[in-house]
């Protein structure tokens, strides 16, 4: 996947409030019904073809800035690292008997 520059989206185990692929995807979703509506010359309102607009993707996928990247990837490394750590003390809590 890194010759697309595509990323997995990361949902961090126990983090409930992260819930990285449906923030990023609602997020998304609105600047796609905003952009529709505005093409209409709507403003403050949607109809129901913004929000179809918004849902149903043709064509490209806008591309992620450098910066959002590495952030994000900066973001997912340590979260790799934190629940490496926590199965590490799990395996080694289970080892101990504890």
């Amino acid at each position: 996947m890194p010759q697309h520059e595509i990323t997995l989206m990361h949902s961090p185990v126990r983090r409930p409030r992260y819930n990285g692929a449906c923030e990023v995807g609602g997020r998304w979703a609105k600047v796609r019904a905003l952009a529709a509506a505005q093409a209409r010359g709507a403003v403050g309102s949607f109809c129901q073809s913004d929000l179809d607009q918004a849902v149903h993707r043709k064509g490209p996928i806008e591309r992620v800035d450098a910066e959002t990247r590495e952030r994000f990837l900066g973001v997912l490394d340590e979260q790799r690292r934190l629940v490496a750590e926590e199965e590490l003390q799990r395996r080694v809590a289970e080892q101990q008997g504890l």
